[in-house]
């Protein structure tokens, strides 16, 4: 059996295992501390900028997702904040931020590994040897700088979706973080169009068994 081939029947197993456990989210009845949820903390003044965001108790606390991206599955983390003002008749857009963190596990040094991707360049954030420190880190998108300056009604809405990749999207992923991705890393091409691209080839191949989406919204505040 060629490696391709022992890819193909790990992803397979790991994709019925996951059927096998997967708790049906539907059946239950009413919000619990231990939903996941995302905190907003509005700021106190305009000199603070924007919002404190951070996503508690989803899934990539999971043991079963940690189980998952130790065997070869990376997570991507999309994040994206957003700052309304409320109207009396209709809310308008004012501004908003996004942002990735591709969460990994490195079997050489039995590190995971996070790194934020923000506007097509990819920013190391740390090496933890523990899932829980990896996890605590990719899920607190600590103060988004998006500031609330008009004096008027204000709300934020905040929305974190996570992914987890195929193993060709890993095999990728660590290229582009190794800077093999060329010509773009070389400069003979645009290198925004080349990550762009890379991460919308990736969102098409995602496996959808494990994705899941979370929402917030902070209370209206006036700046």
């Amino acid at each position: 059996m060629t490696g391709r081939q022992r890819l193909r029947q790990l992803a397979a197993m790991l994709l019925l295992g996951i059927a096998a456990v997967a708790r049906p989210v539907a059946a239950q009845s009413g919000p619990s501390p231990s939903d996941p949820a995302i905190d907003i903390v509005v700021p106190t003044s305009t000199s603070e900028g924007g919002p404190l965001v951070r996503a508690n108790n989803f899934l990539i606390a999971d043991a079963e997702f940690e189980d998952l991206l130790r065997n070869g599955f990376p997570a991507r983390l999309s994040w994206r904040v957003e700052l309304w003002s409320a109207g009396t008749v209709v809310n308008e857009f004012e501004g908003g931020a996004a942002w990735e963190v591709l969460l990994r596990f490195d079997p050489v040094p039995k590190e995971w590994v996070v790194t934020r991707i923000d506007r097509d360049r990819g920013r190391l954030i740390g090496r933890f040897d523990r899932y829980s420190d990896a996890a605590r880190v990719a899920l607190d998108a600590g103060r988004v700088p998006v500031p609330a300056t008009k004096p008027r009604r204000h709300y934020y809405l905040a929305r974190l979706t996570v992914e987890v990749l195929s193993v060709s999207d890993l095999t990728e992923a660590e290229r582009w973080l190794r800077g093999e991705l060329s010509p773009a890393v070389q400069g003979k091409r645009n290198p925004g169009s080349a990550i762009g691209g890379f991460f919308r080839a990736v969102a098409m191949r995602l496996l959808g068994s494990k994705r899941q989406t979370i929402e917030g919204r902070s209370p209206t505040f006036v700046p």
